[in-house]
């Protein structure tokens, strides 16, 4: 069993990332250029860093749902 130490990367293939993150391909990318999640490289493998997704999703604003009628 491998023991990452504390504070280090969450870096997991860019499919990998996608699914975690639940988004398509093409919204993976956007995100990456927009500097909303971190990508790193690793010769030709796209690696996308976990953490940088989870703090995304938790800087997302809280959804306000109105009452039907």
């Amino acid at each position: 069993m491998l023991v990452k130490p504390p504070g280090s990367p969450r870096l997991v293939d860019f499919k990998i990332g996608m699914q975690y993150g639940g988004w398509s391909k093409s919204k993976t990318y956007r995100l990456i250029s927009g500097e909303k999640i971190i990508a790193k490289k690793d010769g030709r493998q796209t690696l996308i860093d976990l953490d940088s997704v989870d703090a995304y999703k938790r800087s997302l604003p809280r959804a306000i749902l109105r009452k039907s009628a």
